[in-house]
């Protein structure tokens, strides 16, 4: 990318994403940051480095990919950008084949002139195949749910929807729960039905008490796959769902799985106070270098102010920190290192209340918004088809990983009265590492996702990428944008 630092100093430009002139700390950014200029295009246009990428990022390269082979395009017509280390063509719902290549060429109108923007960043094979996955994922869960409706169109709708969902919950409960605990929880005696089935057929259990329960536990899921609070008809139904099984206090001392199954809503509580402390926090400095505004976007004007009011004050703070470290001999080694800690731990009142200050507007930002959304996309069919198979995956590491661990059995029964409830309790916490792990291969794939948003950077016109469009474009007839 063109950099300014070439220009006279007394040359005047302002960036044409935040306004901020020359000499002036741009919004988020320090004064290093601030001094850092780029020139994009042919145009007058300037920008700060941090603020075009922040642009840059916002545009989502992965969806500007072309579909399309330009060779069949009709003439006069092409897509509005082209990407071609991709080499795409529909297979069965929907699957592409990735093209093997290093970089992601795509081509974005400027804002101004409206020429051609060439940007490269380097390819991600994983970024890539997560994409095919999770595409084709959503594709198959469309066609299926899609079949579905269309199959019970017949039905009253309001009917057809409470019966799949309390198919759907009867078959979650079947993964994680074994039938003596099911008869527990709906309060049947375990002397005179073996299963839930019998049990609804001779009338232990009513059909509305059974459509209720098993209705529900569907929509349960969903809310405690929710990353952040908030309110709507999941949450209604997540926080009253455990207390649908209890008739009394006694339930509390007499039904172990009952208590279980309460136990988690404290549960999901706390692990969303974790994921918002760590996974959260990450993505939300992730966020601040790639794409500042969609922090912006979500605080207040008075907050907005106050930050940039922060900034100020921390550079005139640094500024003043240079001019008395140049009248004091400068210390290297052991030496350099002890000073450089005293300096931090005793630091100015003023940079430690700042230091506060954004600490405390980021852990209130990681509690309230899922900074996540940045880096990945967010499908609802994906999100419906992984929220529906959670269950199984943990039950499976519950029996092929955690069943294997000496004295684990013996452990939990200390808590329980049953073998089988002791295999309820074993699922849930496999279900626990199922999330863990689900947070942990996110983390990885937006690492990698965020990293090929730092190196987007401005291809010069001699690229062949960049030629082979433009003769591309001529042949066809289109007149060059100037």
């Amino acid at each position: 990318m063109q950099s300014l630092t070439s220009l006279p100093d007394d040359s005047e430009y302002s960036c044409y994403i935040c306004l901020a002139g020359r000499g002036e700390l741009a919004p988020f950014c320090n004064s290093e940051e601030s001094k850092d200029w780029v020139k994009p295009c042919q145009c007058s246009l300037v920008a700060h480095r941090k603020c075009f990428l922040s642009w840059v990022s916002s545009l989502d390269l992965q969806k500007r990919k072309q579909q399309e082979n330009p060779e069949t395009l009709p003439s006069g017509v092409r897509s509005a950008t082209l990407m071609y280390n991709y080499n795409i063509q529909s297979l069965l719902f929907g699957f592409p084949l990735i093209k093997k290549s290093e970089t992601i060429t795509v081509f974005i109108d400027c804002p101004q002139c409206k020429r051609q923007i060439c940007f490269q960043t380097p390819n991600s094979r994983i970024l890539n195949l997560r994409q095919t996955i999770s595409s084709g994922i959503s594709n198959i869960m469309r066609v299926g749910i899609s079949s579905t409706v269309i199959s019970s169109s017949l039905a009253s709708v309001s009917m057809g929807f409470l019966v799949c969902l309390s198919a759907t919950g009867f078959r979650v409960m079947q993964m994680i729960t074994p039938q003596s605990v099911q008869l527990s929880l709906f309060d049947v005696n375990r002397l005179n039905t073996r299963t839930l089935i019998s049990a609804l057929d001779d009338g232990s259990i009513p059909i509305p008490k059974f459509l209720m329960i098993t209705g529900s536990i569907p929509l349960y899921l969903i809310y405690m796959r929710m990353s952040v609070l908030g309110t709507g008809p999941f949450n209604m139904v997540g926080r009253v769902f455990p207390l649908l099984l209890f008739k009394n206090q006694q339930d509390l001392i007499d039904n172990p799985a009952k208590k279980l199954l309460l136990l988690t809503l404290p549960l999901q509580y706390i692990y969303r106070a974790f994921y918002s402390l760590t996974f959260n926090r990450i993505y939300y400095k992730w966020c601040k270098q790639v794409q500042p505004c969609f922090i912006a976007d979500r605080l207040s004007l008075k907050e907005l102010e106050r930050i940039e009011e922060e900034n100020r004050e921390e550079d005139e703070y640094h500024e003043a920190e240079k001019e008395s470290h140049k009248l004091e001999p400068s210390h290297t080694g052991l030496l350099g290192i002890i000073r450089r800690y005293l300096n931090l731990v005793f630091s100015h009142s003023g940079l430690r209340s700042i230091r506060f200050s954004r600490l405390r507007r980021e852990l209130i930002n990681c509690f309230k918004f899922d900074y996540a959304r940045v880096f990945q996309n967010s499908q609802f069919f994906l999100f419906l088809a992984t929220t529906m198979s959670w269950p199984y995956f943990g039950e499976l590491i519950s029996r092929t990983l955690l069943a294997k661990i000496p004295n684990i059995n013996s452990f939990l029964q200390k808590y329980i009265n049953t073998p089988d409830e002791s295999e309820f309790l074993r699922n849930l916490i496999g279900c626990v590492v199922v999330v863990l792990a689900k947070d942990l291969i996110n983390l990885y794939f937006n690492y990698k996702k965020f990293k090929q948003l730092k190196e987007v950077d401005v291809v010069s016109g001699s690229n062949e990428d960049f030629l082979r469009y433009i003769s591309e474009k001529y042949n066809q007839g289109e007149p060059l944008n100037t």
